[in-house]
């Protein structure tokens, strides 16, 4: 395992009062855990070698947009897009198996009554 996973990860102190609440945080830090580690192992059988806190920085640009505009008789039309992935992107997700484009364009129509 990679060393410095849990201070990348910033895990804290459990103060829950309730036992299921304890539990619940636990269960969703080792499953971050264990996530970021499958993709620090994959990245490197690719030859990316970044700290996790650089691999979030890279891909924190690559964003998606909502743009809503009215119309003159008084609707609103919403397009949600993702940015243009740029190359560092687009090597990480091809090295992760996943697409640079995460939703396709949507267009969403709303009349107001």
């Amino acid at each position: 395992m990679k060393d410095g996973l849990k201070s990348e990860l910033a895990f804290r102190l459990v103060f829950h009062r309730r036992k299921y609440r304890a539990d619940g945080h636990l269960f969703i830090g080792v499953l971050a855990y264990h996530l970021l580690n499958a993709i620090s192992i994959r990245l490197e059988e690719k030859d990316i070698h970044l700290s996790w806190n650089k691999i979030r920085e890279i891909l924190c640009t690559h964003i998606l947009l909502t743009t809503s505009m009215k119309t003159k008789s008084g609707n609103i039309i919403l397009v949600r897009q993702s940015s243009q992935a740029e190359y560092i992107h687009s090597e990480i997700y091809r090295s992760l198996g996943i697409s640079n484009k995460p939703i396709e364009r949507v267009i969403t129509k709303y009349s107001i009554l």
